[in-house]
């Protein structure tokens, strides 16, 4: 029991089951059923009772030149302001869609439900007026959640938590070089992201 402690410190430590495994002289298999094990204990003594809310996020890939259209301009460094301009000058529609996209974030600072519903109302006149097939739709989908987005200004609940688990998940994720299956993923992200008591008890 005392080796599988120190065994888990290890694993902790390193991030990285492989090197564990090197640096303690056990092969991959036994460090994965140490994994196991300790995440078997800590969901066995793991309480939900004190939970009040529920995050929830989700992975998005973008490549190239789309990519651009993610970031804020005050984001921007020269050389992408610079590439983002010439988007701009290249692709009309592109950048009717990003004025668009910029023009929706000034929702978030109001700071009444009311306010921010009238904002709505002009914002998506203007996207569904765009003649642009994937802005209208964003806007639609949008327009179906206005409720849960209104519900923001009463209660100033974010995704920011779910988003930094989200960055963890994904180093995890890396640092195995991908997962074969999903069990043996969602064991490391339970082991790794240090929310349960994964030790077993010793008696010192």
């Amino acid at each position: 029991l005392l080796f599988e402690v120190f065994a888990i410190e290890v694993l902790c430590a390193c991030a990285n089951v492989s090197r564990a495994a090197g640096l303690l002289g056990l092969s991959w298999a036994a460090m994965h059923s140490i994994i196991e094990r300790a995440v078997e204990r800590g969901l066995d003594r793991r309480s939900l009772d004190n939970i009040e809310h529920v995050g929830v996020d989700e992975k998005s890939f973008g490549k190239g030149t789309r990519q651009m259209w993610l970031y804020n301009m005050e984001n921007l460094d020269e050389d992408r302001w610079e590439q983002l301009m010439q988007l701009q000058r290249a692709d009309l529609k592109t950048g009717r869609a990003w004025a668009i996209k910029e023009n929706f974030r000034y929702f978030w600072d109001y700071k009444y439900a009311g306010n921010a519903a009238k904002f709505f109302k002009k914002w998506y006149a203007w996207a569904i007026r765009s003649r642009l097939d994937p802005i209208k739709k964003v806007a639609k989908m949008l327009k179906g959640h206005l409720d849960g987005l209104l519900s923001y200004f009463r209660h100033r609940v974010t995704n920011a938590t779910a988003e930094g688990f989200n960055s963890r998940i994904q180093s995890i994720k890396s640092a195995a070089r991908g997962f074969r299956n999903f069990q043996n993923y969602r064991l490391r992200i339970l082991f790794y992201c240090r929310k349960l008591d994964l030790m077993p008890k010793t008696s010192h």
